[in-house]
Order: C-alpha cells, then structure tokens, then sequence
C-alpha cells in the first residue's frame, strides 16, 4: 500500500438540522464564515498541506460545492496549483459509512482524509499536517480528538483509550453517539480522520450486523476494527475547535475568522470592543 497522502473525502450531503432555517435555501457547507462558504476553509487547509485530489460526497440535485469549485478552478492561481475535484453522490443518507462508500470507487490502495464539515479547527499546526506527520509514526488509522463535556457526548463518538509508543492515544473502543451514563470517556472524535481502504470491508462488516439504528457511522466500522485487534490511534488537537453545524458555534467562528481576515480585522476588533462595553 502506498504511504503518500494525496486525498481527502469531504461527506456534505447532510440536511444541517441543526442550522436550519439557513439550510433550508443552500447546503451547510455553503453557508458563510466571513467572506467565504465554509466548505472553503476546509479545501484551504488541505490544499495548504499538499492534498491535490479532492472527491466530494453530496446528495442528488446538490449542485452548489460543484458550481463552487467550477468558479475556484476559473482563478489562475488556483489552476496553477493543480487541484483535482471529484463528485459523487450518495442517493440515501444513510449515515457517514455508506457517505464514504459513495467514495470508494473514487480510492485506491492508499491512506486518504475524510473531513466532516461539522467542525472547523484552528490551531498553531493544523490538523492535516498532523495527520500526515503521525501517519508516518503509526501506518494505521488515526482520529482526531477532543475533550468534551459529559452532557454533550451524545453529540458524538467517544473512545476509550490509553497511551501509547507512539505519543499518541491507542484506541481500545470507540462508541458513536453513547448515553452520558454509558460514554467510556469525555474524549470524542472530531469528524476528521485519517483511513486506509481497509475501512470498506469493516463498514460492510458492520453493515450486516442487525441493529436497530437507521444509519451506520464509520465509527461503528471503526468500533469493530478495533474489536477485531486493528490499530486505531487519536490525538488530542491544540487549538481552537468550533462546531459549526451549531448556530452558536457558527457565530463564534464568525468572530474568530473575522478576527483574522487581514482586510477589515482591525476595524472588527474596534467594532466588538464598542459593543461589548
């Protein structure tokens, strides 16, 4: 299997519930931070860290990220720095596991990204390059993690884990969406991972196991990976984490990157200082 990261998936076919009514007329990738779609500060971050091969996931009749990209491929700097997008489309959402097999035809034998665009992270080393500099230490999956409050672990998947040769957490169990009661941890996974192909046969795996549940997670995947002696390791980013399928977290990302927009950042600071006295 080659080593090289070159690909990452991005899943945006979800409905963003959560933001709504802004989603009801666009995509939740689509909606603004600032002056750009949010989708656009994901594709920054790769393309920043070397990713050239991009596939989008979306849902039937989303046309926007497509559209988006057409207008970023048009600017001349972006044509030099050669990046490939692809699109392919899951007809049901199902869940994040049957997203990433919409993707499967589109990957070969190599590690590649998956990024959700429920949160964004900001932080002295970003979260690719972390990735791709782990990767070299560990040659199997790696998550990222975040501490979260007890109250919100339903919110996402939780690990059980313990240190490792590596620096990194080694992964013993990883729960998607546990009761507060039953979470092995307050550590959860951020919606970014790094994969192998492997990950296919463990998603139709978890597939055939009768559950009750309507959509079947890449953590269930991972889960019974794990369960079945894989290596899975996660590190616990430094930085700022803002959930931005969430209408507060989305407010708080506005700031953040208004923050540092390097045209109009000084006249936003004096203009949040005025408010907030």
């Amino acid at each position: 299997m080659r080593t090289e990261v070159t690909k990452a998936v991005l899943p945006v076919a979800g409905l963003g519930t959560r933001l709504r009514p802004l989603t009801y007329h666009q995509p939740k990738g689509m909606v603004g931070i600032v002056d750009k779609p949010l989708i656009h500060y994901v594709i920054d971050e790769l393309v920043s860290e070397g990713i050239r091969h991009i596939i989008f996931v979306t849902s039937e009749g989303q046309t926007q990220f497509q559209t988006y990209t057409d207008y970023l491929q048009a600017d001349s700097e972006w044509k030099q720095l050669g990046i490939k997008f692809d699109f392919t489309v899951q007809k049901e959402l199902k869940g994040s596991a049957d997203a990433l097999l919409s993707a499967e035809k589109l990957l070969s034998d190599e590690p590649f990204l998956v990024y959700f665009g429920d949160e964004l992270l900001a932080g002295k080393e970003s979260s690719t390059r972390g990735f791709i500099k782990n990767y070299q230490k560990t040659k199997s999956p790696i998550l990222v993690l975040h501490k979260v409050a007890r109250d919100i672990v339903e919110r996402y998947g939780i690990v059980r884990s313990e240190e490792s040769k590596t620096g990194l957490r080694q992964i013993t169990d990883l729960v998607e969406k546990p009761k507060k009661e039953e979470a092995p941890s307050d550590l959860a996974a951020m919606g970014r991972y790094l994969l192998t192909t492997d990950i296919f046969n463990w998603i139709r795996k978890a597939q055939e196991i009768p559950t009750n549940k309507k959509e079947i997670a890449i953590a269930d995947a991972l889960g019974l990976y794990v369960k079945n002696g894989g290596e899975l390791f996660g590190w616990v980013f430094e930085g700022d984490i803002f959930d931005v399928g969430s209408k507060l977290g989305l407010l708080q990302a506005q700031a953040y990157y208004g923050l540092q927009h390097p045209e109009f950042k000084e006249e936003f600071h004096k203009f949040l200082k005025k408010i907030v006295n």
